[in-house]
């Protein structure tokens, strides 16, 4: 007696079928997971920042400066394209040759925008040698794309 095996046509349609619904179904859940992963990086790579602006303040003796930056050499762009850290010697918010870079932020927010919102809009927070923001009180609001 001879025995067949395999599948018939009409069951590995019908097993296509339920694994494309079990894909559709979990893709949602997928880039919710992905939006709060990036929430949750973006966040602790802002304290991080906050808490190393303020510790290498009261080292150095200087003016620290956090600010957006785009491009990683200067105070420009949006928060959401990226940030840089630096001892700013002269508080002028732009990395002089005596200056010295500490950290950037290369983009890595894609599913919302990161803002900073302070008293006259200034787009920059600077902490002096005691660690204290100057005169620049203001929040981070990150909304996501899905509104």
């Amino acid at each position: 007696m001879r025995t067949i095996q395999g599948f018939s046509l009409v069951e590995m349609i019908l097993t296509l079928a339920i694994v494309g619904i079990l894909i559709s179904l979990s893709v949602p859940n997928l880039t919710s997971l992905l939006r709060q992963n990036e929430v949750s990086i973006m966040q602790k790579t802002l304290i991080l920042h906050v808490n190393l602006a303020k510790s290498s303040a009261a080292n150095s003796g200087h003016i620290v400066t956090l600010c957006p930056s785009s491009n990683g050499a200067e105070c420009a762009g949006s928060w959401t394209q990226g940030s840089m850290l630096f001892i700013d010697k002269n508080a002028n918010r732009r990395v002089d040759p005596e200056d010295r870079i500490l950290r950037i932020r290369r983009q890595d927010i894609s599913h919302g925008k990161l803002e900073w919102r302070a008293f006259g809009r200034r787009q920059y927070l600077q902490f002096n040698p005691i660690g204290y923001l100057l005169h620049q009180n203001g929040n981070f609001t990150y909304c996501d794309n899905s509104g």
